[in-house]
Order: structure tokens, then sequence, then C-alpha cells
């Protein structure tokens, strides 16, 4: 099986998931999954990988494990909200060690799913992870829509001032050693133009507090954000390192100009 057809696989029982769980509360896909969902829905490739206007390319390959913000129904108006572990297991998921997360297993294909809560205060029916912001992230998410397979998809992802500020906070959580989120955002920014994730980031509140860190994380080759980066490109040479985090610098730079022009 390829790495595709595995992510295909995961796509689907994500797909089948979302419909069980659809009447019963709004689910938002967070983390990397976010990119390879919206390449998709443009008839791209999912795969996780940059190649910068020298030549050079990065990858982190395919996102196999979906983190879902599920949103926390009144009990008085959602009285089913007790179901929710039970239509997880019904779906074939069992928790796992930790336990927010559940696993089913798909011929050989593991499929793992990460459930967060809008903020720490929530009760929840089973256990979640409290995600800082995450009342704002559902507020502002948006549908994607997309084909896999046979099966078509709607799926709730963050607007990009969410998704570029969870990152940021993820960043904080788990560096060192887990660079996969420096890498996320460059090719988030990447695909969808520093011209409009300035825009975007220009007419948001959270504007200053944005451009303050990415500015920490990519405002020089030797920045965190931007030696992150370069570890998903081993194999290249000193100049073709060189010229990848110049870029990787460039296209932050472009950001925080077009947020300036924005305001």
């Amino acid at each position: 099986m390829t790495d595709r057809e595995r992510f295909e696989v995961v796509l689907n029982e994500l797909g089948f998931l979302l419909d069980r769980i659809g009447d019963l509360c709004e689910v938002v896909l967070i983390g990397g999954q976010v990119l390879a969902v919206e390449q998709l829905a443009a008839g791209e490739d999912p795969v996780l990988k940059v190649e910068t206007d020298t030549g050079q390319t990065v990858e982190r390959g395919y996102s196999f494990e979906p983190d879902l913000l599920i949103e926390h129904p009144d009990p008085d108006e959602s009285p089913r909200w007790d179901e929710f572990p039970h239509i997880l297991r019904e779906a074939g998921y069992h928790r796992t060690q930790r336990t927010y997360r559940w696993e089913k297993e798909v011929g050989e294909v593991q499929v793992l799913i990460d459930l967060f809560k809008p903020h720490p205060g929530l009760q929840t029916a089973t256990e979640m992870t409290a995600l800082p912001r995450g009342e704002t992230v559902l507020a502002r998410a948006k549908t994607v829509r997309l084909q896999v397979g046979h099966r078509a998809l709607a799926v709730k992802t963050p607007s990009s001032v969410d998704f570029i500020l969870m990152k940021l906070d993820a960043t904080k959580i788990r560096r060192p050693p887990d660079s996969k989120d420096a890498f996320d955002l460059y090719a988030y920014v990447r695909r969808r133009t520093a011209t409009a994730v300035g825009r975007s980031l220009g007419a948001a509140p959270e504007r200053d507090e944005c451009l303050d860190r990415l500015l920490e994380l990519f405002g020089t080759g030797h920045s965190p954000g931007v030696l992150d980066v370069l570890k998903y490109a081993p194999t290249l040479g000193p100049i073709e390192q060189e010229l990848l985090a110049k870029d990787v610098v460039t296209v932050f730079r472009d950001v925080r100009a077009a947020t300036s022009s924005a305001s």
C-alpha cells in the first residue's frame, strides 16, 4: 500500500465518522491535515511539501492523523451529548492509553484521531485536550468540500488567522524536538500566498501578536522556525540550504509587508 492510498483510507474514515456525528455537534479539523485536505479540494496532491522559486524541494510527507476540535453543545439543547463515545465505539474506534486519542484498524492502516475541546472548563463525554482559542476557531471555521474516491466530504477547517495562531501556539508546546509546526506554517503560507495570508492577518484583532511571533520564528536565516524547516531537507547541500532558508525568511517578510498594507 502506498502512502497516498493509506492517506485516502484515513480520509475516508474521517468522512465516515463526520457523517455519524454530524447531527450531534460541530467538528473542525485542525493540525497539519488541514493543508492536505485543502490541497486535495483544489485538485492537488495532498502530500505536504514546498518547492522554492530557486528549485529547492522540502517535504514532510502525508499527514495521517486527524485532529478534531469538538464543539460542546449545551446539555439542555443536546441531551444526546453523552452518546459521543458510544458513536466512536460503534464506528470501530477504541480509546488508547492516551485517553484523548482513539484508534481504529482498517486493514493494514492504523487510524488515530485526537480529540480537542474549546476550553479547559468544559465537562465532556470523553476526555479531550483543551485547545487555546478553541471557541474562536469554531466561530470562524469554514467548510471545504472535496472528493475522496466515491465519497464527497464536507470538512470544516480553521480560518487562516486561526490556523497560524494554533501552529504558533504549538511551536511553544512541542519545541523541541518536534519541528513540524514551523514547516506547516511555511507550507501553508507558501500555498495560500503571503499576500492572501497578510490580508487576513491585517483584518484580525490578533494581528500584532501574529506578526511578533512570526518575526521571532522566521525573522532571520538562523531563527528557530527556519532551522526547523531545514531539518526536513537534510540531503540539500550548504548552498541549497542557504537558498531554502532565504526563501523561508522572504515568505514571512512578505506576510508582514502584506499585513501592514492591509491594515
